[in-house]
């Protein structure tokens, strides 16, 4: 963490009291919000030390005292000059297999030149945007969800412990799933998480008998370890040290018309701001389309 103290300690990131945000958290008022604020990362940085020295041992006592904000979808990548953007252009020569695990099949590269090249955006700031540095003190949670977009990803640990735990989408019952794909077409924002569980896997409480019938998969990350999450997976984690995790979401053959909807909801925003709402929709549409049939030509190159 000293390394993006130092490195990026100005940038502004936005750090959650309840990570990921779910789409029917309600507003700020509301008990159940998932409250959010944006500090320099310098400053979370300093937070998570000031954790760390005075509550330990995670006691539930001293949680309004000190409660476990986390940060989850920060991306440096993008910002030029710094030498994230170094690191991650060197990655991005290698074929994205520098920091990737062996075997990984990833064409997320590609689809983003190719949508980004018909609307004349920077294609390499998009795609360094979707790569995330995680942050956070120990005893944060994230809460139980699967990842947009059908999305793959991979979780690679850089600095202290972190456990996850994963459920089967078969278990989707046992985990009173909430929200459906079509959902992501209206999501507010990007880190909002549309399918997702109110299950809290460390105190499910007694109102949620089906979550006994759950079958977990429990893996603690080491620094320099990677967890890869296939898509539809049901993902919580815990961190038990102070924390560090580069997180990487991919789409290859298998979930390739999730990037299409990712991509949408990427550059939905900016669109409606310039041209109001039925316009930019009706663009990004005809990109999106075109997207499809170029990935009807080009998916044999994936040997998935």
């Amino acid at each position: 963490m000293a390394f993006w103290s130092y490195e990026s300690g100005d940038e502004a990131c936005r750090c959650f009291r309840r990570y990921p945000p779910f789409a029917d958290d309600g507003s700020p008022d509301e008990a159940t919000a998932a409250r959010s604020i944006d500090v320099r990362v310098d400053d979370f940085a300093k937070y998570v030390g000031v954790v760390r020295d005075l509550a330990p041992t995670c006691s539930p006592e001293n949680y309004l005292v000190f409660p476990r904000f986390f940060v989850g979808g920060w991306s440096p990548f993008a910002t030029a000059g710094s030498e994230a953007k170094r690191l991650w252009e060197d990655d991005l020569r290698s074929g994205r297999q520098l920091w990737s695990p062996p075997g990984i099949k990833d064409m997320t590269d590609r689809w983003v030149k190719l949508f980004c090249s018909s609307m004349n955006q920077d294609w390499k700031e998009t795609l360094a945007s979707m790569d995330r540095i995680q942050l956070g003190p120990a005893g944060a949670v994230t809460r139980l969800h699967v990842e947009n977009a059908a999305a793959h990803a991979w979780h690679g640990q850089i600095q202290g412990r972190r456990a996850f735990v994963l459920f089967s989408p078969r278990d989707g019952a046992n985990l009173y799933a909430e929200g459906n794909h079509c959902d992501s077409q209206e999501r507010g924002q990007l880190e909002e998480r549309v399918r997702r569980s109110p299950v809290d896997v460390l105190r499910p409480g007694r109102s949620l008998p089906k979550f006994r019938e759950a079958k977990a998969r429990v893996a603690v990350l080491e620094p320099g370890e990677i967890l890869v999450v296939p898509q539809g997976w049901w993902l919580y984690s815990v961190t038990l040290e102070p924390s560090t995790t580069l997180c990487r979401r991919f789409w290859n053959s298998t979930n390739r018309d999730g990037i299409c909807e990712e991509l949408e909801a990427m550059f939905r925003e900016r669109f409606e701001r310039a041209e109001g709402v039925l316009e930019a929709r009706e663009r990004l549409r005809a990109y999106v389309e075109k997207l499809r049939y170029r990935q009807q030509q080009d998916y044999s190159s994936d040997e998935d």
